[in-house]
């Protein structure tokens, strides 16, 4: 996801974090262990599933070592839709929302890269109390 905007909207980031809009990208500027967190909520509009989906969010852990980039971590969640939630929501059930969260204390490195995938993008609802990323040092 690319669209995370620093400061108050979407993502909370304090010093030793970098954020590049271009990539989607949060650089590590200095070494620490690191509290990591991302908050996700997918909604479907009524009809759009006609069969099981899986939401799923992953965040990514990248370092670069003699010039080649490696993921190191992935931290995975994922919330399975089966095609019954379709007549759910025919059956009146106004747009119920599946949430995704993830937290983890790392130990991250100057230039380790993380990021955010989120599968399918189209269902993630953007409102920043719904969906949101942030890392701050904690020790280091």
């Amino acid at each position: 996801m690319t669209s995370w905007r620093k400061g108050g909207q979407h993502c909370f980031v304090r010093k030793g974090v970098e954020f590049h809009p271009d990539s989607g990208h949060f650089r590590v500027t200095r070494d620490g262990l690191y509290q990591v967190y991302s908050h996700v909520t997918f909604q479907p509009s009524p009809g759009d599933l006609t069969s099981p989906v899986t939401f799923t969010q992953s965040v990514l852990l990248e370092r670069e070592t003699r010039g080649e980039t490696r993921v190191l971590n992935t931290l995975r969640d994922a919330v399975l839709v089966p095609c019954s939630f379709r007549e759910t929501l025919q059956g009146g059930v106004a747009n119920p929302c599946h949430v995704s969260n993830i937290m983890a204390a790392l130990y991250l490195r100057a230039d380790d890269k993380l990021s955010v995938k989120l599968q399918p993008i189209s269902y993630v609802k953007g409102d920043m109390k719904s969906t949101y990323f942030g890392f701050l040092r904690i020790a280091g």
